[in-house]
């Protein structure tokens, strides 16, 4: 969040907590989380990728990866770009619609390679279910990926 967005949530929660306004007068503004890496294999292939993370949209999901609450997420995965040896990876959508609340501070996603397979890996949780989501890259094309289902 950047400055400007945390000043305007400091007066609106000053407002609110005060009896100034009332919460359901604010107009719901949606929060959302970007990041980006970029740096070079092990194999030396040059790599980028980047990530936008958002309040959770209403969207609707049949089994959530990452989460076993009832509730819904407080954040879902918006936006993934992805780009090896200069050439961009189409990742598609339905790869990353259902992670439920994606690690957004400590650990964002992060790469891993074995010969040549590269792993694009979200770590998702809400609290007491959580899942390690690796989209697979193969020859630069996103071939699938994998749910591996535990508690990280």
């Amino acid at each position: 969040m950047d400055m400007q967005s945390l000043h305007k949530y400091l007066v609106v929660f000053v407002l609110i907590h005060c009896g100034i306004v009332h919460a359901q007068d604010i107009p719901k503004v949606s929060r959302y989380f970007t990041g980006s890496m970029q740096g070079v294999s092990f194999s030396g292939k040059q790599f980028s990728f980047s990530w936008r993370y958002s309040e959770y949209d209403g969207r609707k999901v049949n089994k959530w990866a990452g989460g076993d609450s009832l509730e819904p997420p407080h954040y879902v995965v918006e936006s993934i770009g992805l780009e090896v040896g200069g050439k961009k990876v189409s990742i598609p959508h339905s790869a990353y619609y259902d992670v439920y609340d994606p690690a957004v501070y400590a650990q964002g996603p992060y790469l891993m390679e074995d010969k040549s397979n590269i792993y694009l890996i979200i770590n998702a949780s809400d609290g007491a279910g959580s899942a390690e989501i690796w989209l697979k890259v193969v020859d630069g094309k996103y071939v699938g990926r994998d749910v591996k289902w535990g508690e990280y």
